[in-house]
């Protein structure tokens, strides 16, 4: 079975969610996004707490917009009420933001240098599955590269 992925976002942040949903479905997850999922005539609210309800981990992607967004907020709460059944909440930080103080104290993952970068794929991919890499030369290696390129590039 897949893993089932709910995505909370601001529609302001689109573009960069839609490479999210990219990666992941490209990693073999069940991904919703409201954009492409949500059923015409459906009461919104409703559709999102039952999708969010039906996931294995709840990706609430960060920025200055998605921080004060009322639906992402909802979400989030939404979210929180079924992480003691066991749903896994990953804060994503896009931009630098006010990290609403309900996810202040969730360990989250940084894609804010774009998913563009393999390291920050590499570091958003194995948050989502929630591995820890044993060999972090790897990522190292690929952050490294990284780093030069933007200092050649």
């Amino acid at each position: 079975m897949s893993l089932r992925v709910f995505i909370s976002y601001s529609s302001m942040d689109r573009k960069v969610n839609f490479e999210i949903f990219r990666l992941l479905e490209a990693h073999d997850c069940d991904v919703w996004l409201h954009f492409f999922d949500i059923k015409s005539s459906e009461v919104l609210e409703q559709e999102l707490r039952k999708n969010a309800q039906k996931a294995d981990i709840a990706c609430i992607p960060l920025s200055p917009t998605s921080a004060v967004s009322r639906w992402v907020n909802q979400e989030i709460e939404f979210a929180l009420e079924r992480r003691n059944a066991g749903l896994r909440i990953l804060p994503i930080l896009l931009q630098p933001c006010n990290i609403p103080e309900r996810l202040d104290n969730i360990v989250g993952v940084d894609v804010a240098d774009g998913l563009a970068d393999e390291a920050v794929q590499i570091r958003f991919v194995d948050a989502v599955f929630g591995r820890i890499r044993t060999d972090d030369a790897l990522l190292l290696s690929a952050g490294k590269r990284s780093e030069i390129a933007k200092l050649w590039g």
